[in-house]
């Protein structure tokens, strides 16, 4: 959508409520850019006035968030914009603690669907409950809400739409208003019981708009359909050899070659059979990493302009990369339609292929993590085609499953204005407002100690304190239990931090969202695959980034000074060095404090 699209957004009356064009038209700029202008440059000062100070962009996974943040903080310097305009990030394990300090300021606010919504809902997550109420008031007044890659959302796309139907029945004192972004939305989902948008409010793209050479070179980009000679049956290990030499033969020297597979197992062994078959740069992207490897690949991935990216769907949507051949496991008709936009993007290449895998259905559990009607009538559609170009995928409208989850109703939310827990201590819980399926995931760090178990007296050279966010694995609880009953018959376990005892005890039970810590020789990840669950697969303590927090304490400075800064994370410096990590007994401190005094003397 570029220039005069992107222009007619900016400057019409009244923004629209669903933003329908093909992926790889540019969306995000449109809108981000929209809103500057609108709020900081229009003519008219009824139209400034009129549109919302905050614009909070919503997106349904990680790497799309940490990508989006990067261009809107290119775009904000590049219009010396960075000053008047804040910019924050809000996404597990990367909160941005004080983007409600100065609610007068114009703002852009980036994050997942889960810190966005929950904090929408009065339930923020990762925050204090005293502040619930000031991020509810914050998000559903003065905000323009975005939503983008929505088919990814489940039922989240569902619960903002009823937000703004709330907002809308309620009232607010500052314009609110929402706008949908998707290149596969049925808009008939928009209209919910208690929201019913005029659909006539849609941005589209023109006749007059294809002509523009970019846009129009986008459009009619060529995009070959073939089918693998491989097909994915139970030999799950046979499947990643043949899969990985089909690659090898079809891979154009110098040219970019993305391969997408639907699990993380199947990316991970596909990536080791191609190390052993091509002298070429490889790079495996999945969720399966700690949040430092996760960064460095997400880097890595925006700058990698050929060899073969191996990843699983954490780059089917939104990551702007284009490749000259795309490997595809057959996958829901709108996943397809996502992936399929990550081959020859801008239309730079005269023809470029995508190449598709089917899945033999027969087999038990081959569909997962997908439904198998999904992927029966992905196949349907998929078979007759020999072109996936965006002007042949447009003439294909399947019908929208309609999202699973609980749709948040009048009552509930005047349920959750009262942000007192039970008796038992529990809140309400809001994640069936969020997400399809409830989150099974654990997470698991490795560090390094002597003994039988984790240090838990500061005094001790290994003592790292509470477990960090960067650190931390994200496992399904599935996978977890596997690697757990390999530690049991070798008579090892996993550990948890128990607060009230100030000390490590034993993992006895393992439930969602539970925090472990393992050792380093305990194995199960790697640098390179991320969570394996293979004992072989080992940390190397002496290169972590974490080293210099468990190097030998010299000094009773020099604990002190590792008392003062463990636990500083992304979003807080030096600048304030009396934040811990981790809880401290009184008489601790005081130890602490006695010592450095001491020491000054």
């Amino acid at each position: 959508m570029q220039d005069l699209s992107q222009e007619r957004l900016a400057i019409t009356d009244e923004l629209p409520i669903l933003l329908d064009v093909p992926t790889g038209a540019g969306k995000t700029a449109a809108v981000v850019l929209a809103w500057l202008w609108r709020r900081r440059f229009h003519s008219e000062k009824n139209i400034r006035d009129s549109t919302p100070r905050r614009l909070v962009y919503c997106l349904p996974m990680r790497t799309l968030v940490e990508q989006t943040y990067a261009e809107v903080e290119n775009w904000l310097n590049r219009s010396d914009l960075a000053a008047d305009v804040e910019l924050h990030l809000l996404m597990g394990g990367a909160l941005s603690r004080r983007w409600d300090a100065h609610p007068e300021k114009d703002s852009i606010l980036v994050g997942t669907t889960d810190q966005l919504l929950s904090r929408a809902l009065n339930r923020g997550y990762g925050m204090s409950r005293y502040r619930w109420p000031i991020h509810f008031a914050l998000l559903n007044n003065d905000c323009l809400w975005v939503m983008d890659e929505v088919q990814l959302m489940g039922i989240g796309f569902l619960t903002t739409a009823q937000l703004q139907g709330f907002r809308l029945e309620f009232g607010t004192m500052r314009p609110t208003c929402s706008l949908w972004m998707s290149a596969t939305l049925d808009r008939e989902l928009l209209q919910t019981v208690n929201y019913q948008p005029d659909l006539s409010k849609i941005h589209e793209i023109t006749e007059f708009d294809k002509v523009h050479p970019i846009l129009q070179q986008r459009l009619e980009a060529k995009k070959r359909l073939v089918k693998t000679s491989t097909v994915l049956t139970n030999d799950e290990l046979g499947y990643g050899r043949a899969l990985a030499m089909e690659i090898k033969t079809v891979h154009s020297p110098g040219s970019l070659t993305l391969v997408l597979c639907n699990r993380v197992s199947r990316a991970q062994m596909v990536y080791q059979e191609l190390q052993k078959l091509v002298n070429l740069e490889l790079l495996l992207i999945h969720a399966r990493f700690r949040p430092h490897e996760r960064q460095e690949l997400n880097k890595r991935l925006r700058e990698t302009h050929s060899g073969i990216i191996v990843a699983t769907q954490a780059v089917e949507a939104g990551v702007d990369i284009s490749a000259f051949t795309l490997f595809t496991e057959l996958a829901p008709w709108s996943s397809l339609v996502q992936r399929i936009g990550r081959c020859n993007r801008y239309g730079e290449y005269s023809e470029a292929t995508v190449y598709w895998v089917d899945i033999d259905l027969i087999h038990k559990n081959s569909a997962n993590p997908y439904e198998l009607e999904d992927l029966s009538l992905a196949r349907e559609l998929l078979s007759p085609l020999t072109d996936v170009g965006p002007q042949s995928l447009q003439k294909i409208s399947p019908q929208t499953k309609y999202p699973e989850g609980l749709l948040p109703r009048r009552h509930d939310l005047l349920q959750l204005f009262d942000t007192s827990s039970d008796l038992a201590g529990n809140d309400i819980d809001i994640s069936p407002f969020i997400r399809e399926t409830e989150d099974t995931d654990v997470a698991i760090a490795w560090r390094n100690w002597d003994g039988d178990k984790p240090p838990s007296d500061p005094l001790d050279k290994h003592y790292r304190g509470a477990l960090q966010q960067n650190e931390l694995c994200c496992v399904s609880i599935f996978r977890a239990k596997e690697l757990l009953d390999q530690l049991r018959k070798l008579k090892k376990c996993a550990w948890v931090w128990d607060s009230l005892q100030g000390e490590w005890v034993e993992a006895r039970a393992i439930y969602p969202g539970i925090c472990l810590l393992l050792h380093d020789l305990d194995g199960g990840y790697s640098t390179t695959l991320g969570f394996t669950g293979d004992r072989n697969h080992r940390l190397c303590t002496c290169g972590d980034r974490n080293a210099s927090r468990s190097s030998i304490i010299s000094t009773k400075s020099d604990l002190w000074s590792k008392h003062l800064t463990t636990g500083l994370n992304s979003e807080q410096s030096t600048s304030t060095p009396f934040f811990s990590g981790c809880w401290r007994l009184f008489d601790c401190h005081n130890s602490m404090c006695n010592a450095f005094r001491s020491e000054r003397v």
